[in-house]
């Protein structure tokens, strides 16, 4: 998840990570696949979830992130999901994320085989750190390359988020909110437009971030970071996404 640290504010976004084995320096937590997961059928499928804080659900229990939801609704629906396997930290930058799953598969703890579906959420502290939208669109178009690769070079086994818009969030009070979210809207342009060149499926969930305007529910208690029920609404609208990406042949 990530939390943006307010001392001093030119500072990232501090990131945790989320992923049960120690990769290096890097905390990566490995979520194991519930019982349902395992059971009924001879294959489950794998999932690899890549990001920031915004993935590892930053302030709240790992199973509560939308990443986690949303393995679970796909279990709902009758397909058998594993939990994702998640390669994010809190503060991450396109560039620290792919340099993470560079050393990941180096050490082999990303499976050789590759994955039945990945996901990818990743640019807001490219943004918040007064990162350039150039460099932003090469290293983003980059990421993609490595998620398809990690789908087995399936890009409709690919499925990309918006950034989340967090000027509208208590943290950004005494912050320019008008810029802030002007420059995530471009950000979001590029995601979107690398996207649709790789034709793989982006989502976007900024206009559900926003609502944290209005709906307290939608933040957690550091005034920042989404909610469970923030993160639940993503999952329900990237469900329709990833039932069709786990479809593709």
């Amino acid at each position: 998840m990530i939390e943006f640290m307010q001392t001093p504010r030119k500072t990232s976004f501090n990131l945790i990570f989320v992923v049960g084995f120690l990769l290096g320096s890097l905390n990566v937590r490995c979520s194991s696949p519930s019982a349902q997961t395992m059971t009924t059928v001879k294959d489950t499928l794998t999932y690899l979830a890549l990001g920031d804080s915004y993935t590892i659900a930053e302030r709240l229990p790992v199973k509560d992130s939308w990443a986690m939801q949303l393995a679970g609704l796909v279990r709902e629906q009758g397909i058998y999901l594993q939990d994702p396997l998640v390669i994010a930290r809190t503060g991450w930058r396109t560039d620290q994320l792919m340099n993470a799953i560079r050393q990941a598969q180096n050490s082999l703890q990303i499976s050789s085989s590759g994955y039945d579906v990945v996901s990818l959420l990743i640019g807001v502290n490219n943004q918040y750190q007064g990162g350039s939208e150039e460099l932003f669109r090469v290293q983003f178009a980059s990421l993609l390359t490595m998620a398809i690769t990690m789908a087995r070079g399936k890009a409709s086994r690919v499925v990309v988020l918006s950034i989340p818009d967090y000027s509208v969030t208590p943290f950004a009070l005494n912050l320019n909110r008008t810029a802030i979210a002007g420059a995530i809207d471009r950000f979001n342009a590029i995601k979107r437009e690398e996207c649709t060149k790789a034709n793989i499926a982006f989502i976007d969930i900024t206009p559900l971030s926003r609502e944290a305007l209005t709906n307290g529910l939608f933040t957690t208690s550091d005034g920042l970071h989404p909610s469970r029920e923030q993160y639940a609404a993503w999952a329900k609208v990237v469900l329709p996404a990833m039932i069709k990406a786990l479809q593709t042949k």
